[in-house]
């Protein structure tokens, strides 16, 4: 019922706006003056005259291109004979590549140089032609409004295309079994519940290593609790606490690091179940690094995760979208290799001990300590690696409130550790590191700018204000060029993990929340303590948020009653620009609209972890029939087999159930819950309800956990922006 009061209230308000009176605008102007800022026709003497001077200026900004890839890859030989880069300085082994890898490769840089060029004529358009200078000075104010934050994006997309040319893959190294060193792994834990920290210990304790004897599990409680003390001492690995909590999530690490000793750390957070091969996909780098006398400080892996995050379920996408961090450590974090900027994200990472000892342990000063930490390590002239393939997987926010508690965290936190460290002007980082670490500082702004897209085209449709002049030739060759290779290019460097329209969503639902916090760090207002975020798994019963969707309802008001009155003022095809605006304000509608649905949220399904892939499976009646087949799903506490062709097995039936994964096995009993005839097959699903793990729970979590989650790895199926709010709506009407 709840699901379908906020689909009716999103439809009232938008049918609210529709049925809107239309009233003329009220502006100095007549609708012809205004028209003629956005358009003027398809072929007036200033058409004419863009079109001459395109070819010369395509020309002039292919050249300024071309020099800044030659200049940026001279600088880059240059600055690395002073700062090392393990992209420059680690030779990984020859490795012959597929003609189809070439391929992908010419033809990524190929889409990432065209990308480039139409990115920099659109911003040459907006700054020689696209100031309405001729309508006072409050829309020159607002134009250049919009402008400053399209050259903040501009410089940002450039530094991350000048990343992502340097773009590759680091194979593992070959070590022998005796090289591998002794290990110490981290389990940073506030107030996780035991049950959590169970199955992260596991993966820990089953991970494969050529002796075993050298991997040391340690469990760092900062909350001094006997029950977390008993369940470390039951699983046999070390438990650390602590007298205060001085220094936070830093100070407890620090706190493990002067109690142990081996030369290398793996940080883990509460909820990170890291895969069986994760040291051996890992550790090689550094001793490889060793023997190249490459001063190897940090390798950061992809923080993965084993259920929905908030905007795959939410946005019932849970099927067809990736999670919304997988860009950023897929793709950004490996790309940060080439300028030995690599983000240290505080789980599922190996440290040198002595690249830590040598600034002074876990930076204590910063509520994001673990970027602190990076900053700090490569400034002192370790270099960093990041690797594509995820290791570990863990729990995500249980609620939108509890993602925007942790994004205004890092926002802040990044924020405030740059001024304090002095980022920009700290000695012993690059200054492709300080642009880079620039992009990332920025990126934290993104709720101002977001803001600010938005409302441009508002202050037109309701207020009469030109936001920028735009002909259809300057549609056609300036912005859909750019905006159509902006999308390729997110895409394709991504393996297709993010597109503009996902980023959107990402960006505009947090923005009312994070607007305020992030102008208070601008202006030096920062933020020292924080809650940990809440990964307890609780179910909670789905409440409406209303304070949280009122900015969202007045926008969403506010975009349909822009897009009426722009539609109200079409006429023809010599007014053609306004089909532009509308297309902006549509797209801005559908942000607000995807953000008010993940405001409102959906309640949690009973079973978070649900794992579909094909494992070799035996069942076994008591009566001593058996039956080979293969996994089709699996749950903490249910499973269904595939067999080829009907069983003697019928609802009801105890059996008892082995699956085997890999090097693992569990042995489980259960009771035959469901029977599922295939259409056209032969094939039978029989599902089975855990009732016994018979002492082999920790064996079953293995092989449930013990593999890259099988939530979508790139978009499949992406809806456009009419059909997937189509589908939420309905979704949550028919759920209710």
């Amino acid at each position: 019922m709840k699901r379908k009061l906020s689909a009716i209230v999103l439809l009232s308000v938008i049918l609210a706006a529709s049925i809107f009176y239309v009233t003329p605008l009220n502006t100095d102007f007549d609708k012809k003056t205004l028209w003629e800022y956005i358009s003027t026709g398809f072929m007036s003497h200033n058409h004419i005259q863009v079109l001459k001077v395109w070819p010369k200026t395509a020309g002039i900004i292919l050249c300024i291109l071309l020099a800044l890839i030659l200049l940026f890859n001279l600088l880059k030989v240059i600055i690395s004979r002073k700062y090392k880069t393990y992209h420059m300085n680690s030779e990984p082994p020859a490795a012959k590549k597929k003609k189809s890898d070439y391929v992908f490769s010419v033809l990524r840089i190929l889409v990432l140089l065209s990308s480039m060029f139409f990115s920099m004529m659109y911003m040459y358009w907006r700054i020689r032609y696209s100031v309405p200078v001729e309508a006072g000075i409050i829309a020159i104010a607002c134009n250049l409004l919009l402008l400053v934050v399209e050259v903040i994006g501009f410089f940002e997309s450039i530094i991350l295309y000048l990343n992502l040319f340097y773009l590759k893959n680091y194979p593992v190294p070959k070590i022998e079994p005796s090289e591998y060193p002794e290990v110490d792994i981290f389990i940073a834990t506030y107030n996780e519940p035991t049950e959590l920290l169970k199955k992260t210990i596991n993966g820990c304790t089953h991970l494969l290593y050529p002796d075993k004897s050298k991997v040391h599990i340690w469990v760092c409680d900062d909350n001094r609790r006997k029950e977390m003390r008993q369940l470390a001492e039951s699983m046999g690995v070390g438990y650390f606490d602590r007298p205060d909590n001085k220094g936070a999530k830093a100070g407890n690490l620090n706190h493990a690091m002067g109690l142990t000793s081996a030369p290398y750390i793996i940080t883990l957070d509460a909820d990170m179940i890291v895969k069986s091969d994760f040291l051996l996909k890992t550790i090689p780098y550094f001793v490889q690094a060793q023997k190249d006398n490459v001063n190897l400080g940090l390798l950061q892996t992809p923080q993965c995760f084993y259920e929905p995050d908030v905007f795959q379920y939410a946005l019932y996408s849970e099927k067809n979208a990736p999670n919304e961090q997988d860009f950023f450590y897929r793709t950004i974090e490996v790309a940060k290799t080439s300028t030995n900027s690599v983000i240290y994200g505080g789980s599922n990472t190996v440290l040198s001990r002595q690249a830590l000892n040598d600034i002074g342990g876990f930076y204590t000063g910063s509520i994001t300590e673990d970027f602190a930490t990076g900053v700090l390590l490569e400034s002192k002239g370790y270099v960093s690696l990041g690797l594509p393939e995820p290791l570990a997987s863990g729990k995500t926010p249980d609620s939108f409130k509890e993602h925007i508690k942790q994004r205004i965290r890092w926002g802040r936190g990044v924020i405030s550790t740059a001024r304090q460290l002095h980022i920009f002007r700290m000695p012993g980082l690059s200054i492709f590191q300080k642009l880079s670490y620039w992009s990332s500082v920025s990126y934290w702004y993104s709720p101002i700018k977001n803001l600010i897209y938005i409302l441009s085209p508002l202050w037109f449709a309701l207020f009469g204000i030109p936001v920028f002049k735009c002909t259809l030739v300057d549609l056609l060759i300036f912005w859909v060029p750019m905006f159509f290779m902006q999308d390729l290019c997110l895409r394709v460097n991504s393996r297709n993990s993010i597109s503009l329209k996902w980023s959107g969503i990402y960006e505009t639902s947090v923005m009312p929340f994070m607007l305020i916090p992030i102008v208070k760090e601008l202006f030096g207002i920062s933020l020292t303590s924080f809650a940990v975020t809440d990964k307890s798994g609780k179910k909670k019963d789905h409440t409406v948020d209303k304070k949280a969707m009122a900015p969202f309802i007045i926008l969403i008001a506010l975009t349909v009653l822009a897009i009426i009155r722009i539609l109200s003022m079409i006429t023809g095809w010599e007014t053609f620009g306004l089909f532009i605006l509308t297309f902006w304000l549509l797209r801005n509608l559908y942000f607000l609209i995807m953000s008010f649905f993940l405001v409102d949220g959906r309640d949690r399904e009973a079973e978070e972890v649900k794992v579909v892939d094909a494992d070799p499976v035996e069942i076994r009646k008591a009566e001593g029939a058996s039956f080979d087949g293969i996994t089709t799903s699996m749950t903490e506490h249910s499973l269904s087999v595939y067999l080829d062709e009907t069983a003697d097995l019928y609802i009801g039936d105890r059996v008892d159930v082995t699956v085997d994964h890999s090097e693992f096995s569990a042995d489980v009993h259960g009771v035959v819950t469901g029977i599922t005839e295939l259409k056209n097959s032969t094939g039978i699903v029989y599902a089975v309800e855990i009732l016994d793990f018979k002492g082999n729970e920790n064996e079953y979590d293995q092989v449930l956990f013990d593999r890259i989650p099988s939530l979508p790895q790139s978009l499949n199926k992406d809806l456009g922006i009419f059909r997937h709010p189509i589908k939420v709506i309905a979704h949550r009407i028919l759920s209710s």
